[in-house]
C-alpha cells in the first residue's frame, strides 16, 4: 500500500490522518453489553468475518466516536501492520500521535443498505 499516514499539529497534539484509501467502512450492531468489554474485539471479528478481506488478526478495528449498542454502529477497518508500521515511523521523526483520525469517515446517521 503506497498510502501515507500524515501528521498534523493542532496546538501541542500530532493528530495522524489515516488516508481513506487505506480503510473500509462496515456497518453493525453490537449486542448488548459488549461496548466495554474485553470480548469486544472477539465479537467484531464475528460480526465482520464474511465482509473481510484479510484475516481479522491482520486487521486493527475502530469504532465511531459515541458509539452504543442502542443503533448500528460504524467500524473503520485497516491493516495493522501498515498502521503500525506509520506510527512507528511518525514516532521515530519526533511526532508523538495524541489522536487517529480518518480522512473521510461514513455520516455517523447515515445507515448503510445490508443485504442478506
Amino acid at each position: 500500500m503506497n498510502d501515507v499516514l500524515t501528521p498534523l499539529t493542532l496546538g501541542t497534539d500530532t493528530v495522524a490522518v489515516v488516508p481513506a484509501r487505506a480503510l473500509s467502512w462496515h456497518q453493525v450492531e453490537l449486542p448488548k453489553g459488549t461496548l466495554r468489554s474485553p470480548r469486544l474485539r472477539a465479537v467484531l471479528e464475528g460480526l465482520l468475518e464474511d465482509l473481510l478481506l484479510d484475516e481479522p488478526a491482520q486487521l486493527h478495528f475502530a469504532l465511531q466516536p459515541d458509539a452504543t449498542t442502542d443503533a448500528p454502529v460504524w467500524v473503520a477497518v485497516c491493516n495493522k501492520a501498515w498502521l503500525q508500521g506509520h506510527l512507528a515511523q511518525l514516532q521515530a521523526g519526533g511526532h508523538t500521535v495524541h489522536r487517529i483520525v480518518p480522512e473521510w469517515a461514513p455520516s455517523m446517521g447515515a445507515t448503510a443498505g445490508i443485504s442478506e
